[in-house]
């Protein structure tokens, strides 16, 4: 009887030492090393990391611009109702509104949280990522045109794939605006994941910019 306890108590222990490093294996898979951790994200990277087994990825370059020019009065005025120092956004804060572990979004706000939480009255834009599965759509079908009703003000570029850095193709979708203007995006697959950029009213060259700076910021393993 005692040799039948002993050998059930090893097996035990193998079964969850298997499971605490599976449990490690994925954490560790889901921390990206980057050439740069950007300042407004240094508060939020290692919890995101510990809650995502996504790899999370950080773009060098976010677009700040705060003013638009409307499209019937020509008027150049801000977008959203938060400080403004020389056409740009004051200061610029990061907050992560999803985290699952298999996709993360973090959103781009102008105020900081608990008082902005990715509300549309002071963030403008935002990054994810998501693992893809066989259910996963194409990139085409999950980005594709919005319904045409209660739209209001459409961006004057088109959807279209782009070219990004390290030979990866992307999508490019202008924002459009119903109530609020959605946000410009881009979108790409690399190693097993959907990552993607949005910024309200950006240009597809900004967005190229933006998604560009994020790819290039990943270090990839020295052979």
């Amino acid at each position: 009887m005692s040799k039948i306890s002993a050998l059930f108590r090893k097996i035990l222990l193998s079964v969850i030492v298997a499971i605490v490093l599976s449990g490690c294996a994925a954490l560790a898979e889901s921390g990206t090393s980057f050439k740069t951790v950007p300042a407004v994200f240094q508060p939020i990277l290692h919890d995101l990391q510990n809650k995502t087994a996504v790899p999370v990825q950080l773009p060098t370059f976010v677009p700040t611009d705060a003013l638009i020019t409307d499209p019937d009065s020509r008027k150049t005025e801000p977008y959203i109702a938060v400080p403004i120092q020389n056409g740009r956004f004051k200061s610029i804060y990061a907050y992560p509104t999803v985290t699952r572990s298999d996709r993360y979004t973090i959103a781009l706000q102008a105020l900081p949280s608990p008082g902005c939480r990715g509300a549309s009255n002071c963030s403008f834009g935002d990054l994810t990522g998501e693992r893809l599965t066989k259910q996963t759509p194409s990139l085409r079908e999950q980005f594709k045109t919005e319904s045409a009703a209660g739209l209001v003000y459409i961006s004057p570029e088109s959807f279209s794939t782009v070219e990004l850095s390290n030979q990866i193709k992307g999508i490019f979708v202008p924002y459009r605006c119903y109530a609020n203007c959605g946000t410009s995006r881009i979108a790409w697959d690399s190693n097993g994941n959907r990552h993607s950029v949005g910024i309200r009213y950006g240009s597809k060259q900004t967005m190229i910019r933006m998604a560009n700076s994020q790819i290039e910021n990943v270090k990839t393993a020295q052979p």
